[in-house]
């Protein structure tokens, strides 16, 4: 797993930081954030979940890559017919992060070992007069856009447990030599429930835009079935099937 140090930190330290995707710290990701505004595209590459955090209970928006500690997706510089890359992939080595004065606050991060940094050269986010270059301002400005983002996510995700419409998962996989893996922890949508809200109801989520990333959740879990094959592809196990079951 990745581990961010607040910018504002790292910066008191000479950084050259290549300017291009980490696709090594890409291919380390078992799963990756998304916003409420991504999930209709991220449909079209991967299974989407939410996931609850143990500590806080704070749900969030998932593409799931692998089905441990692994990814079945990006192999070094390497992707499987991808069709998009979700934007906190894209940021890396920088994402968002707690701030080390404000628990109850984000900011800006950088993973200090990634391969794209070498701890030589000049500072390549400060100008020679300690001000931000180009660009760090870029990448503040891109970070604060997908915070915005994760903001719209939360009350997404606010309205959809207001509704009761999650549900959990627990996905059963039985591989060819016998083996057999559970994992936990992913949430859907409950199409049921979802049939049944209320006109009223229905008209809010319409006037929200809640159906389009609700409908592309459910139509996501077909991309279980391209991770079989990605499995076999790649030689990483033989998977027979991975069944769904609600708990």
């Amino acid at each position: 797993m990745t581990t961010f140090t607040p910018l504002k930190l790292a910066l008191q330290e000479t950084l050259n930081i290549r300017n291009e995707l980490d696709w090594h710290d890409i291919s380390l990701q078992n799963q990756a954030l998304i916003s409420a505004d991504e999930i209709v595209s991220s449909s079209s590459s991967y299974p989407l979940f939410f996931t609850k955090n143990s500590h806080s209970g704070n749900f969030s928006a998932i593409a799931l890559l692998g089905l441990q500690q692994d990814n079945v997706f990006f192999n070094g510089q390497l992707s499987n017919d991808i069709a998009y890359l979700p934007k906190s992939l894209t940021m890396l080595p920088f994402g968002l992060g707690t701030d080390p004065d404000n628990e109850n606050k984000m900011t800006s991060c950088i993973n200090l070992d990634s391969q794209l940094i070498s701890p030589d050269g000049k500072a390549s986010l400060l100008n020679e007069d300690g001000s931000e270059c180009e660009r760090l301002t870029q990448v503040n400005k891109a970070l604060s856009a997908i915070f915005d983002a994760h903001v719209s996510t939360e009350h997404f995700i606010a309205e959809l447990l207001e509704h009761n419409l999650l549900m959990e998962l627990e996905l059963n996989v039985n591989c060819d030599n016998g083996e057999n893996k559970v994992l936990k922890g992913l949430y859907c949508i409950n199409e049921q429930r979802l049939s049944q809200l209320s006109s009223e109801d229905k008209l809010l989520f319409i006037e929200r835009g809640y159906f389009p990333p609700i409908m592309a959740m459910l139509a996501s879990l077909v991309q279980v079935n391209r991770m079989i094959k990605l499995y076999s592809r790649n030689n990483v196990m033989n998977i027979n099937s991975i069944n769904m079951k609600v708990i």
